[in-house]
């Protein structure tokens, strides 16, 4: 991977990072405010989460400075990203096999539940990997370290801008950014949860503007098949819906 694209990917991780935890230090007045708000933070979260997924496959950097910046990255989410870490590449080991995939959780009978799946799902990966992939006492104290971490600075926010400006304005944002990354592009990227061939086990969703609002999240199937490509260098690989009558979410489902 060229440098420049490293570069871009951090730039946009510190910026994302930055965006969803300096925006705590204004406080909305109006309902309008409070919309954008929660909007604007909810949008950080998630691109700084797809910033901290693109660390994962060191997309950032040699491995310790793509460590690094998949921890900051996750801080707007409260996740630790060792727990990621480990559970992504099993993830894409083992797609959609029982017992296999940790995102399988996401796999539910009714949207409801998928949706609260989706919230919980971050922090499901602890538990996860205790029953299948023991974690090993160093990674235990990361984990320990980062919660412990996260909380602190969010108390520290709390005394500086209120306690109820913090709770308010990450609640949200949280709940809305993991149904955000999770939903279109942990399940209907799966829909079907197919264990056939690896066409089969994940779907792309069509066109050039959801690829860059996502930063490309919506090549799903092109990034499992093509790990070692960062976002960016997915671009070629788009393809515009075969008729106009499709909508702005539709999908290369193969089967």
């Amino acid at each position: 991977m060229s440098r420049p694209v490293q570069a871009l990917n951090r730039v946009i991780a510190l910026l994302a990072v930055a965006v969803a935890i300096g925006s705590l230090f204004v406080v909305p007045t109006s309902t309008l405010g409070w919309a954008f708000d929660i909007a604007i933070r909810t949008y950080a979260t998630f691109v700084a989460s797809v910033m901290a997924h693109e660390a994962v496959h060191g997309h950032l950097g040699r491995r310790r400075v793509s460590n690094a910046f998949g921890r900051l990255a996750l801080v707007p989410a409260c996740v630790p990203f060792v727990s990621f870490r480990r559970t992504h590449v099993m993830h894409h080991a083992h797609t959609n096999e029982a017992s296999r995939d940790p995102d399988l959780f996401l796999k539910a009978p009714y949207t409801a539940l998928t949706l609260l799946r989706c919230v919980l799902l971050p922090h499901s990966w602890i538990f996860w990997l205790r029953r299948h992939r023991p974690l090993r006492q160093k990674q235990l104290i990361e984990i320990g370290v980062s919660y412990a971490l996260m909380i602190t600075l969010y108390l520290a926010l709390g005394t500086h801008v209120g306690f109820w400006r913090v709770g308010l304005g990450m609640t949200a944002s949280l709940v809305l950014a993991s149904i955000l990354s999770w939903y279109p592009f942990g399940v209907l990227t799966h829909e079907g949860f197919s264990t056939g061939g690896p066409e089969t086990r994940s779907h792309d969703f069509f066109g050039y503007p959801l690829f860059w609002i996502t930063l490309g999240c919506s090549l799903h199937r092109a990034h499992h098949q093509n790990p070692r490509r960062s976002w960016l260098e997915l671009l070629p690989m788009v393809r515009r819906a075969p008729t106009a009558t499709l909508g702005f979410l539709s999908r290369d489902i193969r089967s």
